[in-house]
């Protein structure tokens, strides 16, 4: 945006003065070079300017394919962007945004290369510019060399006037054709930069006018959250106990960032006391919520669409603020403690083996041991999707796929699933993860993930889900929700269940 900036300012000075000028110069020009040199020397000056933009067409065709090529590699490099600005949300259930950089990274020195290239190839086209450049200036003394040796003038009167009057004269004409011509594409440029110009300053009018507080706390991370809680609890603002010895631990021994911590944690999140409200609105969607997710305690989240099972994870995760109320988190960062599964399957670029690793990224230096593809390559068979890595070339190759075109949804959910049970994180929060699926495969994925000691927190709307939880959180979308233990025996709900009375 500051390049655009850059653009408009240094464009809008340079086209203000050629639109004033330009008209002007050309036609007092026209009628100086036709009345030294008559209409011999007008028709020279302006077929040596056609003829040039003729030669520039045809040096410019051979520049044809790596300018498309150009082009493709920045469509590429567009479209990566356009991928992290959809699936942002995605990426930040992930944890990804690092993997994502280097990939970016990784299409924009593929584009820096192609535009290195073009530039190489436009050498030619840049001397052919050049060169009618100064054919200019032989063509102005050659027009005035008509009129000299046809004797329009005198033998009296001063010819090196003449010549050195005239020659600027058709040299003038020629610098302004060719600067007209020059100004159209500044135009298209100046028209593109200042509508980007104008939606920049109209976004910062608005957040200067609208901005609330609550814009920083959903894009704060978590452990900006935890400070901020702590900071609430200093000014005497009430926290549950079990929130305030979370704070203390965190502040007394902060967070570890290792992936291969292993430590068990009893509890991942609690919640007390949390209104949820979606931005930009002023509806709850969940009012008074108490809820803790601990090691063991399989919670299924269910209710009508737009009830606000899927925000309680967005809270959770910190992308949306809580409205009231308090939420904390004692786990170090990392797919080996916490993983959310967003309701969007999430595939980026690159080989199979990416995509189930994810959001890890692939050390060229230290590859993935062959023991670990095995490894990867039995969950495929166990999931009968071994026929994936036949058709994309292998665990390792990059079949330069849009993965969310290639594979069906039942099939990008199966591989998101695949990174759970490559992981096997100590929490697990899935939002409609098998919805695409069969319940044998959801069947499947489940009891693998609790054979796995995996703590499970799923959003769905099958009943078949109970099977695998142990508690039931259920919202009745006007804030209200309650909250059951499910025995498996009979399969039934608890009818003792606790209920936030003010709200149903």
């Amino acid at each position: 945006m500051t390049q655009d900036v850059d653009r408009l300012c240094l464009t809008l000075s340079t086209i203000t003065t050629k639109v004033i000028i330009s008209p002007f110069q050309i036609g007092y020009y026209t009628y100086k070079v036709f009345v030294g040199t008559g209409w011999l020397g007008t028709v020279s000056i302006y077929g040596l300017f056609f003829l040039g933009t003729v030669v520039n067409r045809l040096v410019m065709s051979p520049v044809v394919k790596f300018v498309v090529k150009q082009e493709k590699c920045e469509g590429n490099f567009r479209f990566k962007h356009m991928q992290v600005r959809v699936d942002s949300e995605s990426i930040s259930f992930h944890v990804s945004g690092l993997v994502e950089s280097v990939k970016t990274n990784l299409s924009l020195d593929t584009l820096i290369l192609a535009q290195q290239r073009l530039i190489n190839r436009q050498i030619l086209l840049n001397m052919t510019r050049y060169i009618f450049d100064y054919l200019g200036s032989i063509i102005s003394y050659l027009a005035i060399a008509i009129p000299i040796f046809g004797g329009q003038f005198d033998d009296d009167e001063n010819i090196s006037s003449i010549v050195s009057a005239y020659s600027f004269v058709c040299m003038y004409l020629v610098y302004s054709l060719t600067s007209l011509v020059d100004l159209s594409s500044q135009v298209v440029l100046l028209s593109g930069v200042t509508h980007r110009v104008a939606e920049l300053i109209e976004c910062l009018f608005k957040l200067q006018t609208e901005w609330d507080i609550t814009t920083l706390h959903t894009s704060s991370s978590f452990a900006n959250i935890t400070q901020n809680l702590q900071r609430r609890s200093v000014r005497g603002e009430e926290a549950s106990s079990d929130s305030n010895c979370l704070l203390e631990e965190n502040a007394e021994k902060g967070l570890s960032i290792s992936e291969d911590d292993q430590q068990p944690f009893n509890i991942a999140f609690i919640m007390s006391e949390v209104d949820i409200v979606a931005p930009g609105s002023t509806k709850a969607l969940v009012t008074n919520l108490h809820l803790d997710i601990r090691k063991g305690d399989n919670l299924l989240i269910m209710g009508p669409s737009s009830s606000g099972k899927s925000s309680i994870l967005r809270v959770l995760r910190g992308l949306w603020p809580a409205a009231r109320g308090t939420v904390a988190y004692d786990f170090p960062p990392g797919p080996k403690v916490v993983i959310f599964l967003p309701q969007k399957p999430l595939l980026t670029n690159g080989s199979l083996l990416e995509q189930i690793i994810y959001p890890l990224r692939q050390d060229p230096k230290d590859p993935v041991s062959n023991d670990t593809c095995e490894n990867i390559l039995s969950l495929l068979d166990s999931l009968h999707m071994r026929g994936l890595v036949n058709r994309a070339g292998g665990l390792r190759n990059d079949p330069d796929w849009n993965w969310n075109d290639a594979l069906s949804p039942g099939e990008m959910q199966r591989v998101c699933f695949l990174r759970l049970l490559f992981h096997r994180p100590q929490f697990a929060l899935v939002d409609e993860a098998t919805s695409a699926l069969s319940l044998d495969v959801e069947e499947q994925l489940y009891k693998a993930c609790l054979q796995h000691n995996i703590t499970i927190v799923s959003v769905g709307h099958r009943h078949s889900l109970k099977r695998y939880h142990n508690t039931l959180l259920t919202l009745d979308g006007i804030g209200g929700w309650k909250k059951d233990t499910i025995y498996q025996e009979c399969d039934e709900i608890n009818p003792h269940s606790e209920r936030d009375m003010s709200s149903l």
